[in-house]
């Protein structure tokens, strides 16, 4: 019976885990090892048949308490009971709500009120249930309290500041580059701990009260509050196993003394520690939940878009040339239409621009005259219009000796001519490049981490996930917000 709730937790995550990803999969939405296993189908079978087995405990719990001996009225003490079986099932329920209507990306105002809603319900069971002063305990327990966390706290602050040293001593800076920033540090110690005693009242305190009045055993009022804290850090595996052990040091501790204080310092300095320390490849920041599953997901988008702009950086052509390489690469469009045309002739255009801005710093560098910069750029634009480049019947060679002899008042030499390259410079190609990732088309590519990222939206409403702003699509390109590419 003890076991209910983080059996039923366990059961909504996987459930709701499973039918969030089943598009793109549980490959950052479940910790490692279990991510080499799950896939969605699997997920869901699971939540399925832990539901089903934590429906049969709690079945036999609701009518083994009544047998529970009790020391006052029975009908009395068999209500505290049932109604804390009751209260144990909060905690599937914030799973399965974290999972299912939280996003991926930015939280909207609906998102900020029903936390606010939520831990103040859980804040006023609590108090309701045990008082303020169960909750927030004594001065002689703080001190006793303290004094038992505080040798585990430096020596566990200690060892993961000498494993951040160790693993980046190597690095290109030493170790000196991840210092920590010492008002980040205060600002942390300062807040964190109101932070800290908010969750430790409801995966302790709340958790533990419960199991009390339940009749747990000594070992279950440890383990299940460990595990269900660990749970709130699903899928973060590394987060998820120093939490654990954490808490279970904090249990003992609160268990013993009832002070919750002094527990939610010593959480305090180490979520410090190990936030303004990081190691951001195995902690990713303390992020759990679905911003875990996002920002994972943007790695490996930013690693493979990286891999694309090498691969497309290597040819050395014209715009046309280049835009057909970063249409296959980038796009995956073998056939190349109407858009292709609209995307040449813009970029065709901002290289001519450029050259003919570039022409006018010279002149003005020269000749010492005071043309700033935006002055070069507009008079570049505009010698670039289609019209001016048709009469230079659409040649660069010409369009660069037109240059000279209009603008410059001077016919120009052969090497002037060779020294102007009609081939795109790597900055524009660069910029052309990131246009394209920025395109609709990238993120409806099917199977792609652009198009992974663009189905990680919650289950219900409002299932915001990063958008393209209607600008940032490419030319002749509109954003759609169908259920097939950007949502």
């Amino acid at each position: 019976m003890s076991w209910i709730a983080p059996i039923l937790s366990l059961a909504a995550i996987l459930l709701t885990t499973g039918l969030r990803y089943r598009a793109v999969g549980l490959r950052h939405a479940a910790p490692f090892p279990l991510s080499e296993i799950l896939s969605p189908t699997l997920s869901v079978v699971a939540g399925i048949g832990l539901l089903a087995l934590a429906v049969v405990l709690f079945l036999r719990g609701w009518k083994r308490i009544a047998q529970l001996p009790d020391e006052g009225a029975d009908a009395r003490r068999t209500a505290e009971r049932r109604r804390a079986l009751w209260q144990l099932l909060l905690f599937p329920a914030l799973f399965a709500l974290v999972w299912v209507f939280i996003p991926s990306g930015a939280w909207q105002p609906l998102h900020y009120v029903l936390v606010v809603f939520v831990a103040l319900l859980l804040l006023a069971l609590l108090v309701k249930e045990e008082g303020w002063r169960e909750l927030l305990g004594g001065a002689a327990g703080f001190s006793r309290s303290l004094r038992f966390l505080l040798w585990p706290t430096l020596l566990a602050s200690a060892a993961w500041i000498l494993l951040v040293v160790l693993l980046n001593s190597h690095s290109q800076g030493g170790a000196s580059e991840f210092l920590p920033r010492w008002h980040s540090v205060m600002i942390s110690l300062l807040s964190y701990p109101l932070y800290a005693l908010l969750q430790l009242s409801f995966f302790l305190a709340f958790a533990m009260g419960r199991l009390r009045v339940l009749g747990a055993s000594a070992r279950a009022q440890l383990l299940v509050p460990a595990t269900l804290f660990a749970l709130i850090h699903w899928p973060n595996a590394w987060i998820m196993g120093f939490a654990f052990l954490a808490i279970l040091l904090w249990a003992v501790c609160y268990r013993r003394w009832r002070n919750l204080p002094a527990v939610a310092l010593s959480m305090a300095v180490l979520a410090t520690v190990v936030t303004q320390a990081p190691l951001e490849n195995l902690t990713e920041h303390l992020r759990t939940g679905p911003g875990y599953v996002l920002n994972a997901y943007l790695q490996e988008l930013y690693r493979y878009q990286g891999d694309l702009e090498r691969e497309c950086l290597k040819n050395d052509g014209s715009v046309r040339d280049d835009s057909a390489l970063y249409f296959r690469e980038i796009l995956g469009q073998e056939k190349l239409g109407q858009e292709y045309e609209h995307w040449v002739a813009r970029w065709e255009r901002e290289w001519r621009a450029r050259s003919a801005a570039d022409f006018y710093r010279g002149l003005a560098k020269a000749s010492k005259l005071p043309y700033g910069e935006s002055y070069c750029l507009e008079q570049g634009r505009a010698w670039s219009s289609e019209k001016r480049w048709r009469d230079c019947g659409e040649n660069w060679r010409n369009f660069i000796a037109a240059l000279y002899r209009e603008v410059g008042k001077r016919e120009a030499a052969a090497s002037e001519l060779a020294a102007w390259d009609p081939h795109p410079s790597v900055g524009l190609r660069k910029t052309m490049i990131h246009r394209l990732f920025k395109s609709p088309e990238y993120f409806a590519r099917r199977g792609t981490p652009a198009w992974r990222i663009a189905h990680l939206a919650p289950l219900i409403p409002p299932r915001d996930h990063p958008l393209l702003e209607p600008e940032e699509a490419a030319p002749g390109q509109t954003v759609t917000r169908e259920n097939e590419g950007i949502q």
